[in-house]
């Protein structure tokens, strides 16, 4: 066996993982007054003390553990500050309805036709109903009270005029009659004027058939 070189130091490197020396424990002798540091990954060596030594022993496994703990607790912060790689977010497909502007065009120009077809059918039910109320009613004319078909505001169509005074009747074809008040004509209207009909007393007995305007 070779004999350690008392004037060597001997030391082993605890660059685990990137030196081969250090992964193996080799014990590295190192002369006295070099660098205390590993040949091949120059790191710095812990020196074992000589065998014989327990104290030597002791201490150097104590550097060892605090060295290793260092190396450990210098690992897990710098791998607590690496910052952590997110997985990257899923774009889920996004469905977009869109709809058919030619649809909503037809359905508008359809509700608009219906609309306009129910005003014009409303309208002429509207003018009717106008009609129906002011179909009848009492107005007051020259010479006396109208009683009748209106339209207008004049009588027209079908109605009987009731003499409150004493009233020249013109009549075609030159002839005139006079109808005293309370007398009254039933005849046809037309715009306001008279065309024709029957002249009765007060007592309601016909006198005299009134022609003056249309047949």
């Amino acid at each position: 066996m070779n004999k350690t070189n008392t004037a060597n130091k001997i030391g082993i490197c605890l660059n685990f993982g990137n030196c081969n020396k250090a992964n193996t424990k080799e014990q590295i002798q190192i002369n006295i007054g070099d660098d205390f540091k590993c040949p091949e990954c120059d790191g710095e060596l812990v020196e074992i003390k000589k065998k014989g030594s327990p104290k030597g022993i002791i201490a150097a496994a104590i550097a060892v553990l605090i060295i290793a703990g260092g190396a450990t607790a210098f690992f897990l912060l710098q791998g607590d500050k690496t910052t952590p790689i997110l997985p990257e977010p899923i774009e889920e497909p996004v469905e977009i309805s869109v709809e058919d502007p030619t649809e909503q065009k037809d359905t508008l120009v359809i509700a608009n036709v219906e609309e306009i077809a129910e005003k014009i059918i409303a309208q002429p039910k509207e003018a009717s109903q106008d009609a129906d109320r002011s179909k009848t009613g009492t107005v007051s004319i020259t010479g006396g009270t109208y009683t009748g078909a209106l339209k207008n505001g004049k009588p027209h169509g079908t109605g009987t005029l009731t003499y409150n005074s004493r009233t020249l009747i013109r009549e075609s074809k030159g002839k005139s009659t006079y109808a005293e008040a309370g007398e009254y004509i039933t005849g046809k209207f037309d715009n306001g004027k008279l065309e024709h009909g029957e002249l009765y007393g007060r007592d309601g007995i016909q006198k005299e058939a009134i022609r003056i305007g249309k047949q």
